[in-house]
């Protein structure tokens, strides 16, 4: 029963150490797009493990086109956390200067605190931390001019791309398609149908990827891994919210008509089970950043469109870790100077008054504080919240 219906199977520890010695690694759009999204660290990572496998990687024509299709409006993505936070900063400042303007009009709030001083150190505060941020942005690649990323995609890929369909073998399939959409035939339907929905002949990208990968399976005689972050049903096996694995249909399929084994693996699971299989260093801190972004992906694939939206998506616009970090340690910052401020600021010949005054005047601070910290945690929050495939 299991060589006729293997794809209902889970494959052996033998089936999958064959597997990996002797099949081809293929990737989806979203995997390309990631080395814009991870971090130096993790992208890194990736680019050695394709070093190493590169005598068997292999992209289908179709991905290879969505990759150079989606690169732009990705990076474009990643510089706007800079600008919105530069805002914030002012933003709040300005509240900081309108509370202290209130206070400063009480004459006992200025018995025990020197409010333009305090202002001047605040705003000092301010500027550093944007100075900090003007120099992580000024660090951050210019890869609209000079993308190194894609060269090295290009390098390792060069010659493994498979060749596009000709107008008429695409206008047979665009017809297969439908037909499989209709009946539910993984994968693809879901871009056909409900919030996700695409038009043609977008909708029709994940069933020629999937054409095209059986056709290289079949041309090569070898075992197929494919590697994708695309999380929706139409290519797991899904049960009770839990991943399964593999639609079976897909290894079904990937059997009767290229006579091969076929796997799918998360981006995550891939860099775990190719950092074993090469004998690499763990780096469980890289697998799990991965396993965040593909975790924003699958809660965004099922939201994006729901208001149909630009393709530029909001999913990509914090996902930039060095950014979000940076701007962590900068409101750390600003609290900590705000403390001190507040502290060397009272007359210490009458501590009981300027403890009264201090934490009232800290209440009002931390009110325009706690915006600083919403911005950041809005900014997590978006990175879950809001989502496509690239």
């Amino acid at each position: 029963m299991r060589n006729l219906f293997r794809g209902y199977y889970r494959p052996t520890k033998e089936e999958f150490d064959s597997l990996w010695s002797n099949c081809i690694f293929s990737f989806d759009t979203n995997i390309l797009l990631h080395v814009y999204r991870y971090t130096p660290k993790a992208r890194e990572r990736l680019f050695d493990i394709l070093d190493k496998l590169q005598e068997r990687i292999w992209l289908p024509y179709q991905v290879a086109y969505e990759y150079q299709e989606e690169r732009l409006n990705v990076i474009s993505q990643q510089l706007k956390p800079y600008s919105e936070l530069q805002k914030s900063l002012d933003d709040h400042l300005a509240k900081f200067n309108g509370i202290l303007e209130k206070y400063s009009k009480r004459h006992s709030f200025n018995d025990f605190v020197d409010v333009r001083q305090l202002v001047r150190t605040i705003e000092r505060a301010y500027k550093r931390a944007k100075k900090d941020l003007a120099n992580s942005y000024s660090n951050y690649p210019n890869l609209l001019e000079q993308d190194d990323f894609r060269e090295g995609l290009t390098n390792l890929f060069e010659g493994r791309v498979g060749q596009p369909y000709s107008e008429e073998n695409l206008s047979k399939f665009y017809k297969e398609s439908e037909r499989r959409f209709k009946e539910k035939h993984p994968p693809g339907y879901m871009d056909a149908e409900g919030n996700n929905k695409k038009e043609p002949p977008e909708c029709y990208g994940d069933v020629i990827i999937w054409f095209q990968l059986i056709d290289y399976a079949r041309e090569q005689k070898k075992p197929l891994i494919f590697v994708t972050d695309d999380q929706k049903e139409d290519w797991w096996l899904k049960r009770q919210g839990k991943v399964l694995g593999p639609r079976p249909e897909l290894i079904q399929e990937m059997i009767v008509k290229a006579n091969v084994s076929f796997y799918l693996y998360t981006g995550d699971r891939f860099l775990d089970e190719a950092g074993n299989f090469l004998n690499l260093p763990s780096e469980p801190a890289i697998v799990e950043e991965a396993r965040d972004i593909r975790s924003q992906n699958e809660v965004q694939q099922s939201e994006s469109l729901n208001s149909q939206l630009h393709p530029l998506s909001a999913q990509d616009e914090l996902q930039n870790q060095q950014i979000l970090e940076q701007a962590r340690q900068n409101y750390h910052r600003i609290q900590q100077i705000t403390a001190e401020i507040m502290q060397s600021a009272f007359d210490p010949r009458d501590r009981l008054r300027a403890q009264e005054m201090l934490l009232q005047a800290e209440q009002q601070l931390q009110k325009a504080s706690i915006h600083i910290r919403e911005v950041l945690l809005q900014a997590e929050q978006k990175l879950k919240d809001s989502s496509r495939k690239f």
